[in-house]
Order: structure tokens, then C-alpha cells, then sequence
């Protein structure tokens, strides 16, 4: 099905599609963990802003439950309308040939069950999407197209784009100009025939989709995740778990950070865990990363990053060594440790806290 919506017919369909799906606790949980990253205040209101956004960004989209697409129309069908056509009717084929939620497991229990898996593969269909849309546009584009293009990119303004938060604007593109770079090296390297592989065989992190010459040798390395639900008492309970990936990594980095640290730091990621907890009746958080570093030259060149982002974000060390360091202050507790190729970082938001967890942790962690 092809349908043509009114921007007030693109919220509601926003709200009654694109949301419906992520609820208020679910918006709440993602805020307080992107706020113990460092990269949201923690009352953050995720939920209308992604309905903001999204009413403000989405110039069409294909829905893979009813296997239709939508494309935002104003009184013309022009140039832009055409070209999000192509995109999103890419999407359609996509799902024709190669079944995204059943054969892909593109769907949103899976993802959330593997966040960073998920991300590369909404990297490689909309990469893929995006590589197709360029083409259109160089082969059947008319002048009128490449004029009605012009004169809406010249108008168009993005005021809620533009106040994101620095990271959330850099992680919103990041599966259109990521996943477009993987997808072209693949296209480049086989033609269609590489990208068709890369749907047999999906790339499985987002250190794939940043580094294509790893794709797909260099799989992630899964370590064993310890249960603390005891840990911390009854008051505590665990609100998310899952995988950071280089590119979150690398994001959180880069908010204190300068780019080209982040991006150097970032690249030797191997594998990790984090799990969030948090203590309602007192309203305080509690959160562990565990990663895994591809050689010991990776995992310094993290701790040497970390330690200079942690100064940057919690202040003065209260203590340092060769090995590991801590932060203690308004913001609560920090610690990180490093041991063989692995690092360790807590935050608490006191010592007991954060010495209770550390003392739960096995670390360095086992592989699965």
C-alpha cells in the first residue's frame, strides 16, 4: 500500500505508530541511562521530543507489520516527494527479498534484546536505501526535480532537530551516513552482489558499520553478565541492560572529549556489558561497564582517555594509580579500573555503593 499524508497526519501516525510502542517508562529508563552516560540531563522528556522530531524529520516511511509506505506530500508531488519515494520504496523491496522482521530479526523485541546488533542492521537497510536514492538521483532526476530540491533545502528548517543534545543528532544520522559508507564499500568492492551478502550474512555491531574492512571477521566478543540483583539491597531493582558498542562509546566520550580522541579511543572495542540499576524511593542510580579492548595498546589508549574525560566530566582525582582511579564529589562515586585487556567503570552515588558492586564483579570478566 502507497499512501500520501499531511504533515498534521504524519504526528498522528507518529504517536500512533512510531510510540506507540515506547511508553512512558521505557522513554524514562533511556533518559536516566543516557544521563549516568553523561550525554542527557536526567529529566530529559524523551518521549515528546522523539514525537517532535520525528513530526518535524520524517519525510516518509515503510511499515513492515501492514507492508506499507507513506510519503509526507504537500500541494506538489516534486522533487522531494520523488526522491523519499525511491528511499522508502527501496524499504518495500528490501522486505520483499529478504523479510526484515522474521528474516533479518529486525523487529523490536529482538533489538531490544540486542540493541547494538539492531543498529547495524538498521545501518546496512538504511545505508542501502540511501546508496539507492543517490543513484535515482543522478540517473532519473529531471531538472524541475533538481530545482524543486534546491528550493526546499534552501527553506527548510529543523528548530527541533537543531536543540538536540550534540550526541542524539550525531546518533539519529548515524544509519544514513554510517550505514551509507558500509554500504558503499561493499558496492564498490562486489557491486549489488556484495550488499546482497551482507543481508545473508547481517553485520552484528556497530564497529562493523564504522570499520567495513572488519565486516565480517572481527565479531563482537559477548562476556558473561553477573547477576547483582542482590547486590544492592531490596530498594534497587535493574532498569536496562545490554551493549554500549564503539559507536556509543565513542559518543560518550566525545561529550567531554575532543572528536578525534573519542574516535581513536573508541576504535579498539572488542566487546562489552553495562547494566543500570536504580533506586526509586531515594531517586539515585547506579551504573557498571564492562568492556573488552582488542589489544593491550587498545585498552590503554581507553584508559588513558577515560581518565581525561573523567576529569573533565566528576573533577579532581581523589585517587590514581597505573591501573585504576576514582572520582569523588557531587556527582556521586566514580571508579575505573583496567586489568589485561579489559577496563572497568563505576558509578555510584556514594563509595559503599560502589564498592558493594565492585566487590559483586567478577573482572576481568569471562568470555561466553
Amino acid at each position: 500500500d502507497r499512501e500520501f499524508l499531511t504533515q498534521g497526519q504524519l504526528r498522528q501516525r507518529v504517536i500512533e505508530d512510531f510510540l506507540a510502542d515506547f511508553t512512558e517508562e521505557e522513554a524514562f529508563v533511556d533518559a536516566r541511562v543516557l544521563s549516568l552516560l553523561g550525554l542527557l540531563e536526567r529529566d530529559f522528556d524523551l518521549w515528546n521530543f522523539y514525537a517532535d522530531l520525528y513530526t518535524e524529520q520524517v519525510a516518509g516511511f515503510y511499515d513492515s507489520e501492514d507492508e506499507g509506505m507513506a510519503v509526507i506530500c504537500g500541494a506538489d508531488f516534486g522533487g522531494p516527494e520523488r526522491i523519499t519515494f525511491a528511499h522508502e520504496y527501496t524499504h518495500a523491496l528490501q522486505d520483499q527479498t529478504y523479510d526484515l522482521e522474521d528474516g533479518l530479526g529486525y523487529d523490536d523485541e529482538l533489538c531490544e534484546a540486542d540493541s547494538e546488533r539492531c543498529a547495524a542492521i538498521q545501518a546496512l537497510i538504511e545505508g542501502d536505501a540511501t546508496l539507492l536514492e543517490e543513484q535515482w538521483l543522478r540517473t532519473y532526476a529531471t531538472e524541475e526535480d533538481w530545482a524543486d530540491l534546491m528550493e526546499f533545502y534552501a527553506s527548510f528548517e529543523s528548530p527541533v532537530f537543531d536543540s538536540a543534545p550534540q550526541f542524539l543528532r550525531q546518533d539519529l544520522l548515524f544509519p544514513y551516513m554510517a550505514g551509507l559508507d558500509f554500504v558503499k564499500t561493499l558496492y564498490l568492492e562486489g557491486g549489488w552482489a556484495a550488499v546482497d551478502v551482507a543481508y545473508l550474512t547481517p553485520p552484528l555491531s556497530t564497529e562493523q558499520i564504522l570499520h567495513p574492512e572488519r565486516y565480517p571477521a572481527d565479531a563482537p566478543i559477548w562476556l558473561d553478565v553477573p547477576d547483582l540483583s542482590a547486590t544492592l539491597g531490596e530498594e534497587w531493582r535493574e532498569i536496562d541492560h545490554g551493549v554500549l558498542g564503539e559507536w556509543y562509546t565513542q559518543l560518550t566520550l566525545n561529550e567531554f572529549l575532543p572528536k578525534a580522541i573519542a574516535v581513536d579511543a573508541a576504535e579498539g572495542w572488542g566487546g562489552d556489558y553495562y547494566l543500570a540499576f536504580y533506586n526509586e524511593a531515594k531517586d539515585i542510580d547506579a551504573f557498571v561497564l564492562v568492556s573488552q579492548w582488542d589489544t593491550m595498546h587498545d585498552v590503554h589508549e581507553f584508559d588513558a582517555a577515560f581518565r581525561d574525560y573523567g576529569d573533565a566530566r566528576f573533577g579532581t582525582r581523589e585517587t590514581s594509580s597505573s591501573y585504576k582511579a576514582s572520582w569523588h564529589g557531587e556527582t556521586g562515586y566514580v571508579l575505573f579500573e583496567r586489568l589485561s585487556n579489559q577496563a572497568l567503570w563505576i558509578l555510584a552515588p556514594n563509595a559503599e555503593i560502589g564498592q558493594a558492586l565492585r566487590q559483586a564483579i567478577s573482572f576481568p570478566a569471562p568470555q561466553q
